[in-house]
């Protein structure tokens, strides 16, 4: 079978070498029939499927392992062609910590933000402190008075004392555009966590986006059939080389079928992430989240009346440990500890919260539970 795939439809990512893993994006995968996550190498002979086991599996150190399923060619697609881009190797996490609090001085938390973790999250003032929260900044590019472009990144570099310290910092990147060449940060607007080690090295941020960005797929359609989200969060407008069929609001997360009398129109509108990582993968001079000699960090959650005392550098050692997923529920829950627990019950459970990218990134967890001493989980 012969895919013709329009724009869009398969998604770059970050594997090694670039160019060689296309993600399922808006295309089913062949082996468990979903969007998403999983991915068709270039030769078009094996696909990395994330829910469907096999013997082999690929990435396991990552924060998304997938199982590898050889196809040998016998669904033909038409993948998009690559952009030549010149990508970095992540940083050392010693490196990412000095560049990331220097960081913290150029991106303040804006005041909706503030309001929503004292409001919605009941964070205290002191916990919002120590915690770092910042705000991604939209308004990046800044018009000097002699009419030339610059960044208001520009000061934090000369800081630093090199202007090239943001590469192989993930989120930075190099938007060139005729003779204008721009340093900027990738990202969406919304709040800012950083992802501390056990060693309190600020290695990566996520964001908690302002606003969530669902998307529309189609599962099955005569050829020829597109789908587009023509207004948030479940408008879709529905066409047929060019010709409307439908445009209508649609359930979310639920597989619709679209009436049309040359065949089944079947889609679906996938919910948006909340939280996203700060990457600029596959953007020139750009780096992602996680790599191969340095995968997604995890976060270490530690009690705020700990936090500021924990120097940058120092390991830190427990006995016990709570695995979560998402950087803000753990350190909500490290707060939450000593006052929900009598001291003896402290001195079993730890006060100490591990978040991982997901359900699947257990794996990831590992070098940092044997580097702290770990001998209990929860």
């Amino acid at each position: 079978m012969n895919y013709n795939i329009q724009k869009g439809q398969f998604r770059l990512t970050s594997a090694y070498p670039r160019g060689s893993w296309w993600e399922f994006y808006r295309v089913t995968c062949p082996i468990c029939h979903d969007t998403g996550n999983c991915m068709l190498h270039v030769s078009q002979e094996k696909v990395a499927c994330t829910r469907v086991e096999s013997k082999w599996i690929y990435g396991k150190n990552t924060g998304n392992p997938s199982y590898i399923h050889y196809i040998n060619g016998k669904d033909k697609y038409q993948l998009p062609e690559v952009d030549e881009v010149q990508i970095h190797d992540k940083k050392s996490n010693e490196e990412l910590d000095v560049f990331n609090r220097k960081l913290m001085d150029f991106i303040p938390l804006q005041e909706h933000h503030h309001a929503h973790l004292l409001r919605d999250r009941k964070m205290t003032e002191e916990q919002i402190q120590v915690r770092q929260y910042r705000s991604f900044l939209k308004q990046q590019i800044v018009l000097e008075e002699d009419n030339t472009y610059t960044t208001v990144w520009e000061q934090l570099f000369k800081q630093i004392g090199n202007k090239d310290c943001w590469q192989g910092v993930p989120g930075f990147y190099e938007m060139k555009k005729g003779q204008l060449s721009l340093r900027l940060m990738s990202g969406s607007p919304g709040i800012l966590i950083p992802f501390r080690n056990q060693y309190n090295q600020i290695v990566g941020w996520q964001v908690r986006v302002d606003e969530v960005k669902n998307s529309v797929h189609v599962k099955s359609a005569p050829t020829g059939v597109q789908a587009e989200l023509i207004e948030q969060p479940n408008v879709v407008k529905i066409t047929k080389n060019g010709d409307c069929i439908f445009e209508g609001q649609l359930e979310v997360s639920k597989k619709v079928e679209i009436p049309f009398q040359e065949g089944q129109i079947v889609v679906k509108i996938h919910k948006g992430q909340k939280y996203l990582w700060l990457s600029s993968a596959n953007k020139n001079q750009g780096t992602g989240a996680g790599g191969s000699e340095n995968p997604l960090p995890v976060h270490v959650a530690v009690p705020s009346s700990h936090l500021k005392h924990w120097n940058s550098g120092t390991l830190h050692q427990t006995k016990s440990v709570m695995i979560t997923e998402g950087p803000m529920k753990a350190d909500l829950i490290a707060d939450l500890l000593p006052e929900r627990f009598n001291k003896e019950e402290i001195s079993e459970i730890g006060t100490t919260v591990l978040a991982i990218p997901g359900v699947n990134a257990w794996r990831i967890a590992m070098p940092v539970l044997k580097d702290m001493g770990v001998e209990k989980v929860y």
